[in-house]
């Protein structure tokens, strides 16, 4: 994480492999709507892991599985 003015200006979190949980590709306001890479819902601490590119990819590659099955099975994003 970058620097902050804060009195510990440095944060080093350790982190365990992760999931990207669907709840966070589904936006709460918008319908049939889905993130393509970086615009899913993160938190500051969880976005120093989701913001590195094979994670975007992996959150690219989901989203697609995701819209196919939406297709395939007549549902919007948020009926699944």
């Amino acid at each position: 994480m970058h620097p902050s003015t804060a009195p510990r200006n440095y944060v080093d979190i350790a982190n365990w492999p992760f999931q990207i949980p669907l709840g966070s590709l589904i936006p709460q306001r918008v319908k049939n709507l889905l993130p393509a890479c970086k615009n899913i819902g993160t938190t500051y601490i969880t976005n120093g892991c989701y913001r590195l590119h094979p994670v975007e990819w992996n959150i690219a590659e989901s989203v697609g599985a995701l819209t196919a099955y939406c297709l395939e099975n007549d549902l919007s994003p948020r009926g699944t």
